[in-house]
Order: structure tokens, then sequence, then C-alpha cells
């Protein structure tokens, strides 16, 4: 991926993507991430938010999305000498309406949530249609990605959106976990956890999930991974927050009833 496409991602999807900050048992604080599914629907990683208080989501950057007829909500930019009207999206702090849920399966670091106030024109991660059972044993190897995510970067101030050029260095079985993971060559760093990883096709590979560390060596020691897209559709369907543009082309091959996994839960 060129520098070119890879920037043009990064402005296409950056209001897309949220931090979400957390207080932990033990008071510490820390920042994980998330992105935007369609309808406020977001996903992040389950470790990111279990066991831990919610203190703020949100989002750190402003996107300017293309619009036919100028209006009220409407600004103009000028590109190639063209004046364009567009209407610019910056969401800022969100408010959490259901969830967070986590996947049914206690061992698959997926969770999902719905958030209110989020502005409709925001940018969708599109997933890919890629499922396990559908996958060689390297079909995306050596092919590239981007990684977006809010890893806590020394002395700034705030949260900071961070993008990253990776390629798919592996494709691999846990043993503890289940699901294809993919393992990607940029440095796992905390904070990259929940953020999507685009393949260089234009739609989401899969989301970032836990380092692969030895003992209890460092995050940073370990291999960055993501879990494939289909632990996210099956998520997002069992309980009932699958957006239709997510859900369209799949006839209706994900429809999950949530009864079928027990009572949803708000607790974090």
């Amino acid at each position: 991926m060129d520098t070119g496409a890879a920037r043009a991602a990064f402005v296409q999807y950056g209001c897309a993507l949220i931090y979400i900050e957390v207080e932990d048992k033990a008071g510490d604080v820390h920042v994980g991430s998330g992105f935007h599914v369609g309808e406020g629907v977001f996903v992040t990683a389950r470790h990111v938010i279990e066991d831990k208080t919610i203190l703020e989501v949100g989002s750190t950057e402003r996107s300017y999305v293309p619009i036919e007829d100028g209006g009220a909500s409407s600004t103009v930019v000028v590109k190639d000498g063209v004046k364009r009207p567009v209407h610019a999206v910056h969401n800022r702090v969100l408010n959490l309406t259901r969830g967070p849920y986590f996947h049914s399966d206690d061992s698959v670091d997926v969770a999902v949530f719905q958030v209110g106030n989020i502005d409709p024109m925001t940018p969708v991660v599109r997933l890919g249609g890629h499922l396990d059972d559908w996958l060689g044993e390297s079909d995306f190897v050596l092919t590239e990605a981007i990684v977006l995510g809010y890893p806590r970067i020394p002395k700034a101030m705030r949260p900071n959106l961070v993008g990253t050029r990776a390629e798919v260095n592996a494709m691999i079985d846990r043993y503890d976990a289940p699901h294809v993971h993919f393992v990607l060559s940029e440095m796992a760093r905390g904070g990259f956890s929940g953020g999507p990883v685009l393949s260089e096709y234009g739609y989401a590979l899969g989301m970032v999930a836990s380092s692969l560390v030895t003992n209890d060596d460092r995050t940073e020691l370990g291999y960055m991974t993501a879990v494939g897209v289909e632990p996210l559709y099956v998520c997002l369907a069992e309980r009932g927050l699958l957006p239709d543009c997510q859900a369209e082309g799949w006839d209706d091959f994900w429809s999950i009833s949530s009864s079928d996994f027990g009572e949803e839960s708000d607790e974090t």
C-alpha cells in the first residue's frame, strides 16, 4: 500500500475510530480503541473493557464527507481548483446507549456497543467477507494493511489517533482462542487493541486483539495479532446489533436470536 493510499484510508476512516478510556479495579487508567461499523455501533476488543469501568468514549478526528447538495450543515472545500460541498463530521465525546456486550464465548476477544449521539454521516468501516472456513492457510500472507488506534504516546496531553502500515506475516490458529488470527509486522503496543486492520483490498481484515508474548514479557516484545471478521459478525448478530449495511448481501446468514446466548448484560 503506497503512501497515497494509506493516507487516503486514514483520512476516510479517521473519525470512525474512537478511544475508550477505562479504569481497572486497581484504579489505573488505560486507553483502548474501537471502530464504527454502522448505525452508531462500535466493535472493540473484549479485554479493553471487561472488568473495567468505562470513563469516556470519544473521537479526536474531523472528516469531511462529500455531499451532493449544499445545506445548513454543509461547508465548502476547494480541491484541485474545484469547490465541493462537504459535511464536517467531528463526534467528540459519545454516550453509550446499549451495551457493552461480549461475545458469548468467553475465549473470544470481541465486544460491541452502541452510542446515541453520533453524527449519522460518520464513515463506516466495512467488514470483509472472509470467514474462517473460507480461508486457505496463507491467503493474506505478505499483503499490506494499515492499523488504526489509540496507543498511548508518552508526554502527549490527550489521546491521538495513530496510523501505521503493516504487512501480514502469517495466519495462525491459536490453542487458547478460536478463529483465525493474522500476525502483523507492526510492533504490538497497548492501546491499539480494538482498532481495525484495513486490508489493501479496501475492507477490514480484522480487529487488533491481544498481543502474543512469551511468559510475562512486555506487550511490545510480542507479536501484534488481529482476529478475523467472523467473530465480529457473530457478536454483532447475537446481540441484535448487526447494522443493515454489514448484513447486506448475506441474506439471512446472520439471523441469530440473542435468546440463544443468554441474557444481555450492561456490566463491564
